[in-house]
């Protein structure tokens, strides 16, 4: 890692340009909270039903916090992966068939 007094000289002209080393990213700067806002019965893989128009991912908290009771349908056939899904009312997950 470089110590902050330390200068670096520009590339001389015809190098080839070195590459940045990767930055491990953490995965609490990724994840976001994200709250069920569709309909009692819904598409997980519909984007409109969630409250950051995009579907949750591996890094983020879901929150069914609605009304009555809900029932979600997983129409896509593959698994979908959340950091934590918490929900005060009865919540129902259906498979895709």
């Amino acid at each position: 890692m470089a110590d902050e007094t330390e200068t670096f000289a520009p590339e001389p002209l015809g190098s080839e340009p070195v590459p940045p080393e990767p930055v491990p990213l953490r995965a609490s700067a990724l994840s976001e909270v994200i709250s069920w806002d569709g309909p009692d019965n819904g598409d997980w893989d519909d984007a409109a039903n969630w409250s950051t128009d995009r579907v949750p991912g591996p890094y983020d908290d879901v929150v069914v916090n609605v009304e009555g009771d809900v029932t979600v349908t997983h129409r896509n056939a593959t698994a979908s992966v959340v950091r934590s899904l918490r929900s005060r009312r009865t919540w129902t997950f259906l498979p895709a068939r």
